[in-house]
């Protein structure tokens, strides 16, 4: 009781203004918890997490690798696995303790929008970021499952302020951007840039500081900080590399290499900086309105031109209120546009997901511009408002996924019945999302240790080969000519069976089985 009435007492000192950020923290709690055991995400790359996880605290199998991106095959760094290690093995054999993880931080990243927001770019500002933030069906969706891309956007928060108290308070929140950069890099290379723009960032601070004859040796001892700190974290990758000939750094250097990937200079693929220039158009589109209102092409476009001359006032008039923090918020949004602009290949949702707070943080500074005008400007804010919750509001919905953890389970149950302790079995999964080695399946497959599937590369020796055909497209999901399927020595059909409302299952036998079931 005590304290619930020091809560009371707390709340009822919050401004008007807080007590509606306070709701909208709330509702946007409930849009990313909401039936999440149903409607949450759970395929092959949420499946590899999990095994990968889970075979830490089963095994002991200690893991310096992360994830590997879908672009260029290179491998993360495991911090997203370690931050997924306790909430896995507090749900375990249940893989929603992670997904209820990234809920939170998807939730926090509302507070914290607000909390640091308004010092950066004013009180106003923070609320309608707070408000796309809320409601941003782009946003819950990659709160509502998890994946290592997901908590980018609060560690970019965290970022972005690191950055704006660097040069407005102490050149040791240096060490915080090294921290936080040092994250983001691990959890998605696309966050590279980020980097280049606290790079400038620094740069400029460096300037400024030996103009004005201040503390410029606490920049430079401060950034070198960071720098280690950065360099720290990439020590477990280099281990990696040291032990296997180089193998990421390769893969890194040809992904950026390859002209199929990005933008270059050489005479071979006859490109020009100014095609960066004209992608930007497309990716400033993107990354600023597609995401918030749709691919409205016209009307886009002419918001981002009047995006591009706000961000040059804003950025240029150095007495205004709070510029030191849109113009940070405009670098790194400026540096993610251009970075964009020199990729080559589709730009997915996200892959932008780290500037969110960005683009929430600039489009809300611009409306608090059009509140602070008259009546006219509060309309033309209301009316952005409604657009965007238009867009957003009808695209909400929490009904269940195609696979939902308990038919995933029920899959797994059946196969487990087919099969005895230790028996070599392999499975295969036929699905729109080509994850023939059924990543999602294998983990709970391997919660019972006694009948866990072989590895991918280990179906040479199994006895049975379970096809999980998830579409039904094929009537002889056998004949597949796919080489997880045809690589099984010489089969026979055993039994085909059908789970309600579930996928078919095709039950292959080797004539080679050393193991009668």
């Amino acid at each position: 009781m005590v304290l619930l009435k020091k809560l009371l007492a707390k709340v009822q000192r919050l401004s008007k203004v807080q007590m509606v950020v306070m709701l909208l923290v709330i509702v946007a709690g409930f849009l990313r918890f909401y039936k999440l055991d149903i409607s949450s995400q759970f395929l092959g790359d949420q499946g590899r997490d999990s095994l990968i996880v889970a075979d830490i605290f089963r095994k002991f199998d200690i893991v310096a690798i992360g994830p590997t991106t879908s672009v260029g095959n290179i491998y993360l760094g495991p911090i997203y696995y370690y931050f997924m290690l306790p909430f896995l093995f507090l749900s375990y054999p249940s893989p929603l303790g992670p997904v209820y993880a990234v809920a939170a931080l998807g939730t926090i990243f509302v507070f914290c929008l607000y909390y640091w927001g308004r010092k950066m770019v004013g009180e106003t500002a923070s609320v309608f970021a707070v408000i796309f933030a809320t409601f941003s069906v782009i946003a819950i969706n990659l709160s509502r499952f998890s994946w290592n891309p997901n908590p980018t956007p609060l560690v970019m928060l965290g970022l972005l302020f690191s950055s704006y108290m660097a040069i407005t308070k102490s050149p040791k929140y240096w060490l915080g951007v090294g921290f936080t950069f040092a994250v983001l890099l691990q959890l998605h290379y696309v966050t590279l840039l980020a980097g280049a723009a606290a790079g400038l960032i620094w740069l400029w601070h460096l300037v400024t500081a030996i103009k004005q004859k201040k503390d410029w040796k606490g920049v430079v001892g401060f950034g070198l900080g960071a720098l280690v700190i950065v360099v720290l974290s990439l020590v477990p990758l280099v281990l990696f590399d040291l032990k296997h000939g180089a193998l990421n750094a390769q893969a890194l250097s040809k992904m950026f290499s390859s002209s199929g990937n990005f933008v270059t200079t050489s005479s071979e693929s006859g490109r020009s900086p100014w095609e960066i220039l004209r992608e930007s158009h497309g990716r400033g589109m993107h990354i600023l309105f597609e995401f918030q209102l749709g691919q409205h092409r016209l009307f886009n476009s002419i918001l981002l031109a009047l995006a591009a001359i706000a961000a040059v006032i804003f950025a240029f008039r150095k007495k205004a209120e709070h510029h030191k923090g849109i113009t940070v918020v405009i670098v790194y949004l400026v540096v993610g546009i251009l970075g964009f602009s020199a990729y080559r290949n589709t730009v997915f949702d996200h892959y932008i997901a780290f500037l969110f707070p960005c683009t929430f943080l600039f489009i809300g500074y611009c409306l608090s511009k059009f509140w602070q005008w008259n009546s006219v400007g509060k309309i033309l804010a209301v009316s952005a408002l409604l657009l965007f919750f238009n867009y957003n509001l009808p695209k909400i919905n929490f009904d269940p996924s195609s696979n939902t953890f308990a038919q995933l389970g029920a899959v797994s149950d059946s196969i487990h019945q087919r099969v005895a302790p230790g028996q070599k079995y392999g499975v295969v999964l036929l699905s729109v999302t080509k994850d023939y080695h059924a990543m999602n399946y294998r983990y709970f497959l391997s919660t019972d240790r006694e009948k866990e599937a072989l590895l991918p590369s280990e179906h040479g020796w199994a006895d049975l080969l379970f096809i999980i055909n998830e579409e039904k497209i094929t009537k002889t999901p056998e004949k597949t000519d796919i080489f997880e399927i045809t690589s099984f020595n010489k089969p026979t059909i055993q039994e085909r069976y059908e789970l309600r409302g579930g996928p078919e299952i095709t039950v292959l036998k080797s004539s080679a089985a050393s193991f009668e079931n």
